[in-house]
């Protein structure tokens, strides 16, 4: 068996039952009549059948926000103070960063201004571009028919047979003049004095060397320049390839590059988000209240640095400031779990706060938890309750962590017939009563049963309003 709440009294935790008007009252307590010394009868009536209950509570927002700035920084300006009524919209801090990140969002206007520009000339300038690819084709064309005119190949002259065979002879005379010179200087027997000799000789050497150079360089090409002109071709012809199929490309999609295109949009869309970032930072370097409430708390002062709530997600938010909604609180309320029954959401609730006796403020039980809470060594139902009228005087509202009773009613039955508990009885086949009939004689009735409390029951069915039932 559940153990009570040692902070409810047992006369007030039980449910019980108040019939007919709850002052006044519209529900006399059933005519007890002696008929004779071995009976006690009570007259079937008909009344509204209501459960009640009592637990304790305390006054909670009824709507609560926990404020950070987004972006880290310093408080550069607190425009509230604790206790100040706000409204939604207006702002209630600003970071000292504010001139900064604004300038951050124009130079992010302007960088995303400048790819669309960039978009924008590139989709419009198609036949401009589709021009100069076909002038670039022309270029590498030439360029390309050039190297193939300069390919050098081993073994084919650089000039013709007639100028070849004039350089063979001119080179033919010349070696025989230096041959005969060479020979006076070696047989010293010639008369001609060695000096005169090397002096005739040295340009007799001269025009032998020059006539074997124009002979050679006419007879065939050196291996470098085969290799240069080979590697010349190559890279003509590659690029000949590479403009032509840009040309080719730009022809097909109208003088537009694809990938130009795709590039300068991923440039546009990057512009965008962080102009959109930027924005966001700066937004969020202003604290604006998103409801109508007060301010409870205020972690920070003008000067002091704060966290902002993205700067590192592992650590949780940083709270700045917290607003709650006191004109509109709830009471959280907990009752014994034995009066379950009698707790629901709909019941009408009377709250009397400790710090203000004589005086009840009425409200609607909005909410009844699922799930039973431990108090202490006890389990306890916890609901909320909405306040109808929270306002102290007309310029106060209540105090947040006010305690108090909370009196719950919740009518079960309206206008039912109504017998005492001690009437009825149970067996494993039926609920019955005893009816004293007009013969003054006990009559056993089977009767079927609603709503009950622990003082009445409700009868559906096999009773009349006015019949007298047998109590003990």
């Amino acid at each position: 068996m559940s153990k009570k709440l040692p902070w409810l009294a047992a006369g007030v935790l039980g449910i019980f039952v108040v019939v007919g008007l709850k002052i006044g009252t519209i529900w006399q307590r059933p005519t007890i009549e002696t008929s004779s010394p071995s009976y006690s009868i009570a007259t079937v009536q008909r009344g509204d059948l209501t459960l009640t209950a009592s637990g304790t509570g305390s006054l909670i927002a009824g709507q609560s926000a926990d404020l950070s700035f987004p972006v880290s920084g310093t408080v550069g300006e607190l425009k509230v103070r604790v206790g100040e009524q706000v409204s939604a919209g207006q702002v209630l801090a600003v970071l000292a960063e504010a001139d900064e990140l604004r300038v951050n969002v124009q130079e992010k206007q302007l960088a995303l201004q400048e790819a669309q520009q960039a978009l924008s000339e590139l989709l419009n300038g198609a036949d401009k571009r589709l021009a100069q690819a076909l002038a670039d084709r022309a270029v590498a064309q030439s360029a390309y028919e050039e190297a193939k005119k300069n390919l050098r190949q081993k073994g084919v002259p650089r000039c013709s047979q007639d100028q070849i065979v004039s350089y063979y002879y001119k080179y033919v005379n010349a070696q025989n003049n230096v041959n005969i010179w060479e020979d006076y200087l070696e047989s010293g027997k010639t008369g001609y004095g060695t000096d005169y000799i090397l002096k005739t000789l040295a340009p007799m050497r001269k025009e032998r060397d020059l006539a074997y150079a124009n002979l050679t360089y006419c007879q065939g090409y050196t291996e470098q320049e085969i290799l240069e002109s080979e590697a010349n071709l190559k890279l003509a012809e590659a690029n000949l390839s590479q403009v032509e199929k840009t040309y080719q490309d730009l022809l097909a999609h109208a003088g537009i590059d694809p990938d130009e295109v795709s590039i300068a949009e991923a440039e546009v869309k990057n512009a965008e988000a962080q102009l959109k970032k930027a924005q966001a930072e700066l937004e969020g370097a202003s604290l604006v209240a998103p409801m109508d409430g007060t301010v409870i708390a205020i972690n920070a002062d003008e000067g002091e640095a704060v966290t902002g709530r993205n700067a590192d997600e592992s650590e949780g938010e940083v709270v700045f400031l917290t607003l709650a909604d006191l004109e509109h609180p709830l009471v959280r309320v907990y009752i014994d779990e034995t009066d379950l029954q009698s707790f629901a959401g709909g019941c009408s609730a009377e709250v009397t706060f400790d710090a203000i006796p004589g005086r009840g403020f009425e409200g609607i039980v909005t909410q009844v938890s699922p799930v039973l809470v431990a108090m202490g060594n006890v389990n306890v139902l916890e609901g909320l309750v909405k306040l109808e009228n929270a306002v102290l005087t007309p310029q106060k509202t209540l105090v947040l962590g006010l305690s108090g009773t909370v009196d719950i009613s919740c009518k079960k039955a309206s206008n039912v017939l109504l017998v005492p508990v001690a009437a009825v009885h149970e067996d494993d086949c039926s609920v019955y009563v005893y009816v004293l009939n007009q013969s003054g004689e006990k009559e056993k009735r089977e009767i079927e049963v609603g709503a009950r409390s622990s003082t009445f029951v409700e009868v559906r069915s096999g009773l009349q309003e006015g019949e007298r039932v047998i109590i003990q």
